[in-house]
C-alpha cells in the first residue's frame, strides 16, 4: 500500500506544546521523549508496518518512520479501538462520517486507501483513554497515560512535518487530538481554510460535503464554548458562529449511519442525534455566559469595569444569561429525564455519559453565573437593590446539587472512567467546598488521573484550598450553611482562586483578587 503526501515538509510547529496539557499546565512534562525503539513495530506486539511513504523528503520520512508514524496496530486491535472511538467519541463529536469508514474494511482487513493517516492516528489517540488493561501489552505499553503520550506525538510529529495538506482532515485532527487553546486556533484556522464556517454553500452542488463540513463546524463550536466554561478563558469565535434554529445537527446529516453501525443499534444513533441536537441548541446559551463571565481573563477584572452606571445592565445581562439557560433546560429535560439510565433500551452507556455532561455543563454555566451575582453583591453595596441575593444562593446549591447527582448516576453505571477530560474542571468546585459527597468527586477525579494528566491538578487544588488563613479554633466548616452564608467573601476567594489556577496554570497572587477580596498586608 502507498501513501502520497505532499513534496514538501512544513516547518515543525511546537507552539502548542506550550499551552495547556491536556486542559491545565501544572505539568512541566510537555516536550515528550523521542522514542527509544529504532524503528518498525515493538517486538512482541500487534503494530503492523505497511506503509511506503512517497513525495515527503527521505531525511524526513525516515525519522518519521523510525518513530513508528507509519506504524499502526495490526487489523484486530484496530478494530477494538476505532469501536472504542464510535462508541465513546463520535457520539459527542461526530466529525468522522462512520458509515464510510467502516466501508474501507474488506472483512477483517482494513484498506487505509485515501483516508488520512493523520486522522487515523488521532482517532486512535482519542480512543486511547478508553482502551482496557488487556489491550495495552498488544500496543507495547503498561499504562494509559504511556500510551496517550507516545500516540499524541507520533500524531503531532505528522502534523508538524507536514504530512498531511487537505484542510478537511487537518480540522479532524486537530479537533481529535489534546483539548487544548492552541489546538482550538489550529482547529479554527483549518475550518475556515475548508469552508466549514459557511458549508451551506456546497449544500446543491455536494451535500455529502455540506453535511461533513456542518459537523465539523459545529465540532470546532461545541470545543470552544466548552473550552471556554472549562478553563475560565475567553471564547475564540464570536456569539455570532452559531447557526440559526434551523441550521442545528439532525438526523438530516446522519443519515447514512443510521443502520450501519456495529456500535449502536438505530434507536440508540436516534437517540444520540437528539442530544446533539440538545447541544447545538445549549451552544448559545453557554456562549453567551462565558461571554459575560471571561471576557476578561483578570479575575479582578470582572468588577473592575464595572461603574456605578454600568451597574444595573451588568446585573441585568447576567440574569438574561440564566433565563436563557433556564429555558434550555426546562426544553430539554423532557427529552432526557433523570435519571438517564432509567430510558429503556434505548439508552445505551454512551448516552448516560453524555446526557448527564451536558446537564452538567449547563449546572457549571449556571453556579458560575450565580458566582459572579455574589461577588457583584459583596462589592457593589448599589446592587444590593437590584436582584435578591437568597434567589443567587439557591441557585449555587441546585447547580451543585445537579453536577453532584449526575456524576453519582455515572459512577452508578460505571461510566465514570469514560469522562471525558472537559469534565475535569466542572466538578471540581463541589470537590472543592466538600459540599457534597466527597467520595463521588474523588472516585471520579481518580478515574481521571489514570488516564489524563490534567486531572492531577484538580486533585491538588482541592487539598490546597480547604480553608485558607483560617485559624483551627474559627475554622468554618465547607459547606452550603456556613460558607455561603456566614463567609461569602471566603467563598469567592476559593472559587476565584480555583478560576485563575484553571486559567492560567497557577495560583493567584493577592494582586489578582479583586480589591474587595485582598487580605490586607501585614
Amino acid at each position: 500500500m502507498s501513501l502520497v503526501f505532499g513534496a514538501t515538509s512544513a516547518m515543525a510547529d511546537f507552539s502548542h506544546l506550550t499551552d495547556l496539557d491536556d486542559i491545565f499546565t501544572f505539568t512541566a512534562n510537555n516536550l515528550l521523549p523521542i522514542a527509544t525503539h529504532d524503528g518498525g513495530p515493538r517486538p512482541d506486539t500487534d503494530i503492523s508496518s505497511s506503509f511506503q511513504v512517497a513525495e515527503i523528503p527521505p531525511g524526513d520520512s525516515a525519522f518519521l518512520q523510525s518513530q513508528g508514524c507509519f506504524d499502526i496496530p495490526s487489523d484486530a486491535v484496530l478494530y477494538e479501538m476505532v469501536l472504542l472511538y464510535f462508541q465513546w467519541v463520535h457520539p459527542n463529536l461526530p466529525v468522522v462520517i462512520e458509515d464510510q469508514f467502516w466501508a474501507r474494511w474488506d472483512g477483517e482487513r482494513f484498506q487505509l486507501g485515501d483516508f488520512s493517516l493523520l486522522l487515523l492516528r488521532a482517532m486512535l489517540f482519542a480512543s486511547m483513554a478508553q482502551v482496557d488493561s488487556n489491550t495495552l501489552p498488544r500496543l507495547g505499553f503498561t499504562g494509559k497515560r504511556e500510551a496517550r503520550s507516545a500516540f499524541y506525538r507520533q500524531a503531532k510529529l505528522l502534523f508538524d512535518f507536514g504530512a498531511e495538506k487537505d484542510p478537511t482532515a487537518l480540522a479532524q485532527s486537530c479537533l481529535l487530538l489534546r483539548v487544548n487553546s492552541s489546538w482550538l486556533t489550529h482547529t479554527i484556522r483549518f475550518a475556515k481554510i475548508a469552508r466549514a464556517n459557511s458549508h451551506q454553500r456546497f449544500e446543491q452542488t455536494d451535500p455529502n460535503k455540506a453535511r461533513l463540513l456542518k459537523r465539523i463546524w459545529w465540532g470546532v463550536i461545541f470545543r470552544d464554548r466548552i473550552l471556554s466554561l472549562g478553563t475560565r478563558r475567553s471564547l475564540q469565535l464570536d456569539l455570532e458562529s452559531h447557526s440559526s434554529e434551523e441550521d442545528i445537527l439532525t438526523a438530516d446529516e446522519n443519515f447514512s449511519e443510521l443502520g450501519n453501525s456495529p456500535v449502536h443499534h438505530t434507536e440508540a444513533q436516534l437517540r444520540i442525534v437528539q442530544l446533539l441536537s440538545a447541544m447545538c441548541r445549549a451552544m448559545p446559551c453557554i456562549a453567551k455566559a462565558t461571554k459575560i463571565l471571561y471576557n476578561l481573563e483578570g479575575i479582578d477584572d470582572r468588577v473592575a469595569f464595572i461603574t456605578e452606571a454600568k451597574l444595573a445592565a451588568t446585573i441585568q445581562s447576567v440574569q438574561h444569561a440564566l433565563e436563557a439557560l433556564q429555558m434550555w433546560h426546562d426544553e430539554t429535560i423532557p427529552i432526557f429525564p433523570f435519571p438517564v439510565s432509567l430510558d429503556g433500551e434505548d439508552a445505551p452507556e454512551t448516552l448516560c455519559l453524555y446526557v448527564n455532561m451536558l446537564f452538567i455543563y449547563h449546572s457549571a454555566a449556571t453556579f458560575a453565573l450565580n458566582v459572579y451575582l455574589l461577588l457583584i453583591y459583596e462589592s457593589f453595596p448599589a446592587s444590593r437593590s437590584l436582584f435578591d441575593i437568597e434567589d443567587c444562593r439557591e441557585a449555587l446549591e441546585h447547580a451543585n446539587s445537579d453536577v453532584s447527582r449526575r456524576t453519582q448516576e455515572m459512577l452508578q453505571m460505571r461510566v465514570i472512567r469514560y469522562l471525558p477530560i472537559s469534565a475535569t474542571p466542572l466538578i471540581a468546585p463541589p470537590l472543592i467546598l466538600k459540599a457534597i459527597n466527597l467520595d463521588i468527586f474523588t472516585r471520579a477525579l481518580k478515574s481521571q488521573q489514570e488516564r489524563f494528566e490534567g486531572a492531577d491538578y484538580c486533585k491538588r487544588g482541592g487539598s490546597s484550598l480547604e480553608t485558607p488563613s483560617i485559624g483551627q479554633r474559627n475554622r468554618v466548616k465547607l459547606d452550603w450553611g456556613n460558607l455561603i452564608y456566614k463567609r461569602p467573601q471566603l467563598f469567592l476567594r476559593l472559587m476565584l482562586h480555583l478560576d485563575h489556577a484553571l486559567c492560567t496554570g497557577g495560583p493567584p497572587v493577592e494582586r489578582d483578587f479583586p480589591p474587595g477580596l485582598r487580605r490586607p498586608a501585614a
